[in-house]
């Protein structure tokens, strides 16, 4: 496997301005709040979940592809949460809202974040919906017994229905996803678990555009508790596949593979990102000839989790990978692409000792440009001293130091060091070459940043 050196900011890229379009936002105006997921619509970035003040409310909101919040639609129904959501070629939008596994809708709203009607759907509880090339949908759903597979017109009205697997009582079954492989061919991904025993079986089924069964198989097991994380379409016959299984060195190995639907074949499986001990990586796109990946990652033991941006070839070969985040991340719960071929990861952070949503975009090339954290007015103070600072370097924050980057005027990874918690640390530069340095500290509030001279 090819051993490629983390270089989480590269700040010689952010100084030139190639990282402009990209940001990093928390999302402070509610009490708590968590992003479940995040799709592109025509000329935005559509994100839902949880958002909760006063009364507590399902929420969806448009951010432009600059990190401009646009519109914020809160449900009138708190009990009916938003499951997934697909945005059609005029910018409207279709979220699939469900409540206790017993009612699942479709609601239609304007690109301005109008409220336009409402639909009852089949299932219990919509998975995964997407835009069709004939301008329909096609709604992955779960029921008692199984997952079934509908086509709907634009005003959300069924054209048909059908159960596409069934499971054992004991079993849980969730469709993973689903698109056209090609206008007459429908691929949809599903898998079971046993609870007990956290056995996951990844099943491929292939359709005809009516919904007939073509064929279908499982997906080979690499390793023991193997679950699939993602599922990317490459062209009519290839799609990459993002998972975990138990491995030698972590619980949670992380692992990309491409598979042949059309015969079932596995044409490369890699494990990936083994140096690191938590990674869940989730397929965002192609965009320059590259696949670009997000999803949580955690770098050592004393380190926090953060967002993940990374690139492989069509091979499998990593071309870099990088983690980004404000403050401490819990979860990336969906990615996307942007429209100018950028990374979009949507989930939650910790901020302030509570829950809250977090959005990241990334340029086409995967930076996120994090020059001037930390000096807006509000935000968690951090100062540096002695500067200029000769064999130490002492670092002092209102909030926990997890983590302190210095990088040199190139911009080059100088050196980093992981921490507990503490408020105040102390740096050895006796390895550091002498000249600019910019020291990054990611606390428990978020990332500063501070300029030193080392003599």
């Amino acid at each position: 496997m090819t051993r490629i050196v983390l270089i989480p900011v590269l700040l010689a890229f952010a100084f030139t301005g190639i990282a402009q379009d990209s940001f990093l936002q928390t999302t402070t105006d509610f009490n708590i709040s968590r992003y479940n997921g995040v799709f592109l619509s025509n000329d935005g970035l559509i994100t839902f979940g949880i958002f909760l003040d006063t009364t507590g409310s399902t929420m969806v909101r448009k951010t432009s592809i600059t990190g401009e919040t646009q519109w914020t639609w809160k449900a009138g129904r708190y009990t009916l949460g938003i499951s997934c959501g697909v945005a059609d070629r005029d910018g409207n939008l279709y979220l699939c809202r469900y409540r206790n596994d017993s009612e699942s809708v479709m609601l239609k709203l304007s690109p301005a974040g109008d409220s336009l009607w409402q639909r009852p759907l089949p299932g219990k509880s919509p998975d995964h919906i997407t835009c069709t090339n004939d301008n329909h949908f096609l709604l992955l759903s779960q029921v008692a017994n199984g997952i079934i597979l509908s086509k709907t017109d634009l005003e959300g009205y069924v054209l048909w229905t059908r159960q596409i697997s069934h499971i054992d009582l004991d079993d849980e079954m969730t469709g993973l996803t689903h698109f056209e492989m090609s206008d007459d061919t429908i691929l949809v991904v599903s898998q079971t678990s046993q609870p007990l025993y956290y056995d996951y079986l990844t099943r491929f089924q292939l359709f005809n555009a009516d919904g007939d069964s073509l064929h279908e198989f499982t997906l080979p097991s690499f390793g023991s508790r193997q679950k699939v994380l993602s599922v990317y379409r490459l062209n009519n016959a290839e799609v990459l596949v993002s998972g975990i299984y138990s491995g030698e060195l972590h619980e949670n190995q992380s692992f990309l593979a491409n598979v042949n639907v059309a015969n079932g074949a596995v044409v490369w499986q890699k494990p990936v990102l083994e140096d690191l001990i938590f990674s869940r990586l989730m397929i965002a796109g192609v965009s320059n000839d590259k696949v670009l990946i997000s999803g949580g990652v955690q770098f050592s033991v004393n380190a926090p989790k953060q967002a993940l941006s990374m690139g492989i070839t069509f091979d499998g070969d990593i071309l870099f990978y990088r983690g980004y985040g404000e403050n401490v991340i819990h979860e990336v719960a969906g990615v996307c692409l942007a429209s100018d071929g950028g990374i979009v990861a949507a989930g939650s952070t910790y901020y302030n000792n509570n829950t809250k949503g977090f959005l990241m975009k990334t340029d086409r090339d995967g930076f996120v440009n994090v020059l001037g954290a930390g000096s807006g007015p509000g935000l968690t103070p951090v100062s540096c001293y002695p500067n200029p600072a000769d064999d130490r370097l002492c670092i002092e924050a209102a909030a926990g130091i997890r983590m302190v980057e210095l990088f040199d005027a190139t911009g080059r990874l100088a050196g980093r060091f992981s921490f507990k918690g503490e408020m105040k640390v102390t740096l050895s530069l006796q390895d550091i070459r002498p000249g600019l340095l910019t020291v990054k500290v990611l606390h428990d509030q978020r990332i500063s940043l501070k300029k030193i001279i080392n003599r």
